[in-house]
């Protein structure tokens, strides 16, 4: 996110902006976006004996946060703590609900989607960025695992977005040693490796941004 916070300042955007963001049951990326937290300032927040007596009391307040998940009881910590002013419980995995439909159309200026993009699956992908493309969304962020970036970027071909990489950043560990070499592997194969990804697998940030 901190990419994604620093694009925004250099946009000028930072600013009465209503902010959806999905799959988001754990709030780190809000947290990292409205309190500008590193993500190690927020593990030490997370693990307070009693988080919710550290109440998030400064911020940018210009941000309206939406979050959205298919978990209520992180939805809820988050909401409890400042973290965002309305929540929808959705199973992303599902067909796209008509009620998040009309959130991203109507209700939306920013849209984030980190970590969670290959979760919502490739159909409801193209449904989103269909979505967007009818909506007032502005930008659109998401992140994509390096090694199956592919089938997800075709479909910007028939968008009306332009799609701009900003960056990569640390997603996960591997899982073992097996996993390591195959993506490692795979990566060099499509021209996509990066020093970092010896160490876990990476991740890399793109904004999608209506064409005026």
């Amino acid at each position: 996110m901190q990419i994604v916070s620093s694009h925004l300042k250099q946009l000028d955007y930072f600013e009465n902006l209503n902010v959806l963001f999905l799959g988001s049951g754990h709030g780190t990326e809000v947290a990292a976006l409205k309190y500008g937290y590193s993500y190690e300032k927020i593990l030490q927040h997370w693990l307070a004996s009693d988080p919710k007596k550290h109440i998030f009391s400064e911020g940018n307040s210009n941000l309206t946060i939406t979050m959205v998940d298919i978990n209520e009881a992180p939805l809820r910590f988050a909401y409890d703590v400042g973290l965002c002013q309305h929540f929808h419980i959705c199973d992303l995995t599902n067909p796209w609900p008509e009620k998040l439909s009309t959130v991203v159309k109507n209700d939306t200026d920013l849209l984030v989607c980190v970590g969670a993009t290959t979760y919502i699956g490739l159909d409801n992908f193209k449904h989103l960025i269909k979505l967007i493309g009818e909506s007032n969304v502005k930008h659109f962020y998401f992140s994509l695992a390096s090694f199956i970036c592919d089938s997800f970027l075709e479909i910007f071909d028939d968008s009306h977005l332009h799609l701009r990489k900003l960056g990569h950043v640390r997603q996960r560990n591997y899982k073992n040693d097996e996993e390591r070499l195959k993506i490692i592997s795979n990566l060099k194969l499509q021209n996509r490796y990066y020093n970092a990804d010896e160490d876990g697998l990476t991740a890399s940030i793109y904004i999608a941004s209506q064409i005026p």
